[in-house]
């Protein structure tokens, strides 16, 4: 059982993003000090945003392989795990940190399309009608 919970646990810290595209890894505060084990495979850059708050790094892929980074936040060190794949690229979760796809497909949303418009032969109420679309009112 508690192997079980284990490898929940652990699947659920990784994400995975689309191999060889690049992500964005997210935080709250100045992100610096990035350091990668494996720069052959694996290139990280802190962002600069216009007000200078380095709290976005970009993430990008190389070649097929296993690395880690790791970056200074808030005076911590926090290493991150990357796993390359000719078909996926997982970059390790971490609390704090947000990890997101730069060019993963857009995410579809399930949504109601309005009604369509009224026949003229239906029988309708007329106060169902909205005033704006009544005949002979203007």
């Amino acid at each position: 059982m508690f192997k079980a919970g284990l490898s929940i646990l652990i699947a659920a810290m990784i994400m995975p993003v689309y191999a060889f595209e690049d992500c964005i890894i997210a935080s709250d505060a100045r992100m610096t000090d990035v350091r990668v084990k494996n720069p052959e495979i694996l290139e990280v850059h802190t962002l600069v945003t216009v007000m200078n708050e380095k709290n976005t790094l970009v993430v990008h892929p190389l070649g097929v392989g296993s690395t880690h980074f790791s970056v200074m936040k808030d005076d911590r060190l926090f290493d991150f795990r990357v796993d390359i794949t000719e078909d996926e690229t997982i970059v390790e979760e971490k609390d704090g940190f947000e990890v997101m796809a730069l060019d993963s497909p857009p995410e579809v949303l399930d949504y109601e399309l309005d009604r369509p418009p009224l026949l003229r032969d239906e029988e309708v109420d007329e106060e169902e009608i909205p005033p704006a679309l009544r005949e002979g009112e203007e």
